[in-house]
């Protein structure tokens, strides 16, 4: 009879570590929230600059609103999904302009349609797309100066630097295993990976070290990093230049 593991002994020792790593902070109160950092960077970049939010809609943070109350103009948002009553009282609560585009950040007509932007801002979309290098090479069409970007990440595998966990696929105790320190429904890693369901499934798991080297080849300078623990998990902001002279790859 052939010997079955629940999980590879290199997953087990991840998750292992994930956990640890997890109960230390919480024991020394480094939970913190993911967007911590924004307000910041929002202080220190948007007063004065055109402002771009890509994926407006997929939480309870309103970026594009912050920036624009903090002087930035003129101020657009991204989504694939029209803006919703919620986003719409929030705007009029706070009375700021801010322009919608609904469409896909991977079409190159919505791309001409938003035009290119000092700053932009995009938060939880990263490990939601099948191809986060043509993410980060679309990011740049409409990047001026300077792109702040919030992704879920996974934790370095030790040994293996530039690693990433691509989530469909995975039987189910290895879903589940790396699902354990998510909070909450993320679907394709605590649900089987549904097509259908495209951009909300959870597509990918970055190591630190491979989300930088990602950004690197998209044509991209980093200028600064942030790595938090915070619900949903992992978090990793990237503050980055386009790269000068850099050569589009993809039309």
């Amino acid at each position: 009879m052939a010997l079955r593991f629940a999980r590879p002994l290199a997953l087990n020792t991840l998750v292992n570590a994930i956990r640890i790593r997890d109960k230390l902070a919480r024991m020394r109160g480094n939970g913190g929230h993911y967007w911590e950092p924004v307000p910041g960077w929002l202080d220190r970049y948007a007063p004065g600059k055109s402002f771009l939010d890509i994926g407006t809609m997929w939480g309870e943070q309103w970026a594009a609103f912050d920036a624009a109350q903090r002087g930035a103009s003129p101020v657009s948002a991204l989504d694939v999904t029209a803006p919703t009553p919620a986003c719409l009282a929030e705007q009029e609560r706070r009375g700021t302009d801010v322009r919608f585009v609904t469409g896909d950040l991977h079409d190159v007509h919505a791309l001409d349609e938003l035009g290119v932007h000092d700053i932009v801002i995009c938060s939880g979309i990263l490990y939601h797309t099948p191809n986060p290098c043509l993410t980060l090479e679309r990011l740049r069409r409409v990047t001026g100066e300077l792109l702040i970007l919030g992704t879920n990440a996974s934790q370095e595998i030790p040994g293996v630097p530039n690693a990433c966990i691509f989530y469909p696929g995975l039987a189910e105790s290895q879903r589940l295993a790396l699902a354990d320190p998510i909070a909450g429904v993320a679907d394709g890693l605590t649900t089987p990976f549904d097509p259908s369901l495209d951009y909300s499934n959870w597509w990918w798991g970055f190591s630190p070290s491979a989300l930088l080297s990602m950004f690197a080849a998209s044509g991209w300078d980093v200028v600064e990093e942030r790595r938090m623990l915070a619900p949903p998990g992992y978090h990793v902001w990237v503050v980055a230049r386009p790269t000068p002279g850099w050569v589009q790859l993809t039309p």
